[in-house]
């Protein structure tokens, strides 16, 4: 009597940046009772044994698992075509861009970040200061938002909360990082503001 051959799955290996790609015999295979195999065990003729040690651990590519790198690289395009968008100067165009990453509910601050700044050239300082406060619970050190929501808290008269944000800015920023000069900047008008109100 023949007996029906076992299926066999093989598990793809991701490729680690700077490193060489894996040979065919490091690749491992999954019988259809979940049980990896070395693939040098497994040949035509040959019944599949248990392995002699733990085969080198692996990760199957699922398709959840690709479909979910496809939108994060969709949400990456939408993202860096609506900043092009915003320094093009076409403002609500940008907006819808940045509303809709934020809607569907990433947990990425870059896209809280942009659309307060969004918000912020429009002068709409409370949904702007909103969506800084977002973007600092998903990266607190999130250097453009921590500087924007000081310029917030310093136009509305909130001196100490915002030298904090200006200080940690400059803190955490690199010195060469445009935003880092503009903490700088920021923080010497709130002290000369403050010495005036004394």
């Amino acid at each position: 009597m023949k007996r029906k051959p076992t299926p066999v799955t093989i598990i793809h290996f991701p490729v680690r940046r700077g490193s060489a790609a894996r040979t065919v015999p490091e690749l491992v295979a999954v019988s259809a009772t979940d049980k990896e195999l070395p693939l040098s065990e497994i040949a035509p003729g040959k019944r599949a044994t248990t392995p002699r040690r733990t085969p080198t651990p692996a990760r199957a590519v699922t398709f959840v698992e690709q479909k979910a790198e496809d939108v994060e690289r969709g949400m990456t395009e939408l993202a860096a075509l609506g900043h092009s968008l915003f320094t093009q100067g076409r403002v609500q165009e940008a907006r819808a861009v940045f509303e809709g990453l934020v809607a569907s509910g990433p947990r990425d601050s870059y896209a809280h970040t942009m659309l307060g700044t969004i918000y912020l050239a429009l002068e709409a300082f409370d949904r702007a200061l909103a969506l800084f406060e977002a973007a600092l619970q998903i990266d607190s050190a999130d250097v453009p938002a921590l500087v924007y929501r000081g310029e917030i808290r310093f136009k509305q008269r909130k001196l100490k909360p915002a030298l904090e944000d200006f200080k940690r800015a400059i803190d955490l920023g690199d010195p060469q990082d445009p935003f880092v000069d503009r903490a700088r900047r920021l923080l010497r008008m709130a002290k000369r503001m403050g010495r005036e109100k004394r």
